[in-house]
C-alpha cells in the first residue's frame, strides 16, 4: 500500500497529464501553477522548461515528460534526506545551534541542480553521523534574513558551528565519505578560532560552558596548553582570538594583559576570570573549579530528575564497600595520606547526583588497584575542615597524594578503566613537582624518605636524570621545585647555585644535603647511602641491596647483647652518615646471614666474638679485617684510612682478603 506523500505524488502526476491533455486551453492556468510544494521540498519548473514550453506549443508533451522524469529521480533522496536532515527557519536557527555543540549548516536552493545533487550525499553522512554532529538545512531562496546574515553568495553553502558559533565554512567534495571525514577532524580541534565581532557575540549566546582565550598567537606555546587543557575538559568549549578590537571590545576599550582567559557557566551564565600561570595543569584546575554550576542554579526546572532521585531515603551516605574503599575524616586522614605511598582520595557529597554515580565505577577501580594504591573518599559535606583545606568547591572531586602531598587532581572520565589507567600512569612518573609551601608542609610528615631537588626547570635534564634515578630507589619518593619559599623549608638557601638536593630520611628525620657532581650515578650513590639509618641491620630482604652496592662499607658482626661494641659502632656510624655505609650483622641470627659471615673472615658462630670488616662493595669484593681494640679512636682511624684507600700498607693491624662470588646467589 502506498505512503500519503507516494500518493500525494501520484495524484499530481495524474494532474499534469489531464493538464498536458487539456493544455490547448488551460494554457494560462498551467504556468499559474509553475511550482507545488510537498513538504519542505518544492518541485518547481525552472525557467528554462517554461521558456520551451511557452514558445513551443507542439512540444509541450515532451517539456513534461522530461520536467516530471527529473523530478522522479530526485523523489527517493528527498524523502530519505527528510528523516535524517534538520530543516531550519529563521525562528528555529539560533536557539536549534546553540543547543547542538557541532552543528553543519547547509544553505540550499530549491532551483539549484548543485543542491539537489548534494541532498542524497549529504542525507547519507547525516545518518552516519547521527549522534556526533548533526547535518542540518536551510532553504536559502526562503529564509532570506538567515541568507543575508551569513552572506550566502551562491548554493549549496556549508557552514560548521561549534557551540552556535560559525567557525568554519565547509571545504570538502560533496560526497558522503567526504562529508564524515571533515566533520570528524573538525569535531576533534579542541580549540576553535573566532576572528569576527559576529562570532564573538555568539560565543556569549552558546548554551554550552565555554572558554575563551585571548592571545598575541594563535600558534604559540599558550596555543597548545590550551589544547592540553581542553582535552581534560570535552565537556566545555575552549575558543581563542588574536584579535586587538575583540579583546578591547570585552576590555571596555581598554588593553588588556596577553595572555588572558575567561569561563562562562552554562546554566548560571557566569563570567570567571582566570589569574594563574597559563599552564595546562592551572588552566584545567581552574575549570574544573568554575565549570561546576553555584548551588542556587541547580532548580528543579533545570534538573528534575537529580532532584527526582534524592529523595529522604535517599539523602544517607552511599553503601561502600571498606575492604576497597577507605572512609576517611579529619581524624585519619593526615595518618592515611602520610602512611601509604599512593592515595586517591574522592570529596563527594551524598546529596550530590555525579558522586552517586562516581561510586560504583570509584568501587571497581579500588578492587582492581588494591594492592598498587589506596583509594579512599572523604564525606566532604560532612568532613567541612578537609574540605576547605584541599579548597573543595564541586563534587565530586578527585585528587592524587604521593607520600602525603596532594599533586594533582583527577579530571577525567569517571569510569573504572580510566581511573586505573590514570592513577597507574601517575605512579610511573617517579618524579612529583610541589609549587607551594603547604605542599612542603605536608612532605615533612610523609612516613617516607624523600628526595627533593631545588631545580631552575622542571622540565629540564635535570629533571629528567633525577627521574631516572628514581627508577632505581623505589623505596624513597622524589620530588621536584622550582619555588624559593618552598626550599627554604627544606633549608636550602634560595639563592644557591641551583641544581641543589636534599635527603629526609624518614627514621632519623635527618636532612642530607647533596654536595657532589649533579649526574645520575653521583646521585644514586648519594641517596642509596643517605636513605638508610646510619646503621643498616642485615636481613634476607636488604640483603641484595647492601650486598650488590658499589658503595664502600664498613660491617660489625656482633651478637644482640654486645651492647658496648654496638654502641660504639653506631657513634663513628654518625660520623661518617653518607660517606660509608655501616652494616651490623646479627651473628645469633639463625639465617643464611651467618653464611654471609663465614665469607666475611667470621666463623659465623656466636661464641667468635664481635669483628669489623672493611668491603669496597661490589667493585671488586675486597675486604679487611680491623685486629686491633675495637674502640672509637681505632675505628674511626680505620674507617677514614679504608676511605682513603691506605689499609693495603697497615699490615700489622689489618688483614685483607678477598670476598668470593656467588657470596649473594642465596639471596636471589
Amino acid at each position: 500500500m502506498p505512503t500519503k506523500t507516494e500518493a500525494f505524488l501520484y495524484t499530481i502526476v495524474l494532474l499534469l497529464f489531464i493538464i498536458h491533455l487539456l493544455s490547448p486551453y488551460l494554457t494560462d492556468i498551467y504556468f499559474a501553477y509553475q511550482s507545488h510544494s510537498y513538504g519542505s521540498e518544492a518541485i518547481a519548473i525552472p525557467a528554462a522548461y517554461t521558456h520551451i514550453f511557452s514558445q513551443n506549443p507542439d512540444k509541450r508533451s515532451d517539456v513534461v515528460r522530461n520536467f516530471l522524469d527529473d523530478q522522479m529521480k530526485n523523489f527517493p533522496a528527498i524523502i530519505e534526506e527528510k528523516q535524517v536532515v534538520k530543516v531550519l527557519s529563521e525562528e528555529s536557527f539560533s536557539l536549534f545551534v546553540a543547543n547542538n555543540r557541532y552543528v553543519m549548516v547547509v544553505f540550499h536552493a530549491s532551483w539549484s541542480p548543485l543542491c539537489r545533487k548534494l541532498a542524497p550525499e549529504y542525507a547519507e553522512a547525516a545518518r552516519e553521523l547521527k549522534g556526533e554532529v548533526v547535518l542540518a538545512k536551510v532553504y536559502a531562496d526562503k529564509e532570506k534574513g538567515l541568507e543575508k546574515k551569513y552572506g550566502i553568495k551562491g548554493y549549496p553553502t556549508c557552514y560548521f558551528f561549534v557551540g552556535g558559533v560559525n567557525a568554519h565554512p565547509c571545504n570538502f567534495v560533496r560526497k558522503r565519505d567526504a562529508i564524515v571525514k571533515w566533520a570528524k577532524s573538525h569535531m576533534g580541534l579542541g580549540v576553535y578560532t573566532i576572528m569576527t565581532t559576529e562570532q564573538f557575540e555568539e560565543v556569549f549566546t552558546s548554551n554550552s560552558t565555554i572558554v575563551l582565550s585571548f592571545l598575541d598567537s594563535l600558534q604559540g606555546p599558550e596555543t597548545e596548553e590550551l589544547l592540553a587543557a581542553s582535552m581534560l575538559h570535552p565537556d566545555v568549549i575552549f575558543y581563542q582570538t588574536a584579535s586587538a578590537n575583540l579583546a578591547r571590545r570585552f576590555h571596555n576599550n581598554s588593553e588588556i594583559k596577553l595572555p588572558a582567559l575567561i569561563m562562562q557557566q552554562k546554566e548560571s551564565q557566569h563570567l570567571s576570570y582566570f589569574n594563574g600561570p597559563f599552564t595546562e595543569s592551572e588552566i584545567a584546575y581552574f575549570i574544573s573549579v568554575n565549570k561546576i554550576p553555584p548551588m542556587n542554579t541547580l532548580t528543579m526546572v533545570k534538573f528534575p530528575e537529580i532532584f527526582k532521585r534524592c529523595t529522604k531515603q535517599e539523602m544517607s551516605p552511599p553503601a561502600i564497600d571498606e575492604k576497597a574503599v577507605v572512609v576517611l575524616s579529619a581524624k585519619n586522614f593526615a595518618h592515611v595520606v602520610a602512611k601509604n605511598r599512593y592515595v586517591m582520595v574522592a570529596f563527594y557529597a551524598p546529596w550530590c547526583y555525579w558522586s552517586r554515580q562516581l561510586d560504583p565505577e570509584y568501587e571497581k577501580a579500588a578492587m582492581e588497584l588494591k594492592a598498587e594504591l589506596v583509594l579512599a573518599k572523604v564525606d566532604a559535606a560532612q568532613e567541612t575542615f578537609l574540605a576547605n583545606k584541599y579548597a573543595i568547591d564541586g563534587y565530586p572531586t578527585i585528587s592524587f597524594f604521593v607520600g602525603g602531598v596532594k599533586v594533582y587532581n583527577y579530571y577525567h572520565e569517571r569510569k573504572s578503566d580510566d581511573i586505573v589507567r590514570w592513577a597507574r600512569k601517575k605512579m610511573d612518573l617517579g618524579i612529583y613537582t610541589i609549587k607551594t609551601t603547604e605542599q612542603a608542609e605536608q612532605l615533612l610528615m610523609a612516613e617516607y624518605t624523600i628526595v627533593l631537588a631545588f631545580l631552575e626547570s622542571l622540565q629540564g635534564l635535570e629533571s629528567k636524570d633525577l627521574a631516572a634515578v628514581s627508577n632505581l630507589h623505589g623505596d624513597v619518593i622524589f620530588y621536584q621545585t622550582t619555588s624559593a619559599d618552598v626550599a627554604k623549608i627544606f633549608h636550602i638557601d634560595p639563592d644557591i647555585k641551583r641544581p641543589a638536593i636534599v635527603l629526609l630520611e624518614r627514621e632519623a628525620q635527618k636532612l642530607n644535603h647533596f654536595n657532589g657532581t649533579f649526574t645520575k650515578n653521583a646521585i644514586a650513590d648519594f641517596v642509596f647511602v643517605n636513605k638508610l639509618p646510619p646503621v643498616t641491620t642485615f636481613t634476607n630482604e636488604n640483603a641484595l641491596q647492601i650486598l650488590k652496592s658499589p658503595v664502600k662499607q664498613l660491617w660489625l658482626f656482633a651478637l644482640t647483647h654486645d651492647f658496648e661494641v654496638r654502641s660504639i659502632f653506631q657513634e663513628v656510624a654518625e660520623a661518617f652518615k653518607g660517606k660509608l655505609l655501616f652494616v651490623y650483622m646479627q651473628m645469633d641470627c639463625q639465617s643464611a646471614s651467618r653464611q654471609i659471615a663465614q665469607d666475611f673472615g667470621s666463623t659465623g658462630h656466636a661464641s667468635a666474638g664481635p669483628i669489623i670488616v672493611s668491603y669496597s662493595g661490589n667493585s671488586n669484593g675486597k675486604k679487611y679485617v680491623l685486629y686491633d681494640e675495637l674502640s672509637i679512636g681505632n675505628i674511626k682511624s680505620f674507617a677514614e684510612n679504608f676511605m682513603e684507600n691506605k689499609l693495603p700498607s697497615l699490615s700489622n693491624s689489618v688483614s685483607k682478603t678477598f670476598l668470593t662470588p656467588p657470596y649473594s646467589d642465596r639471596f636471589l
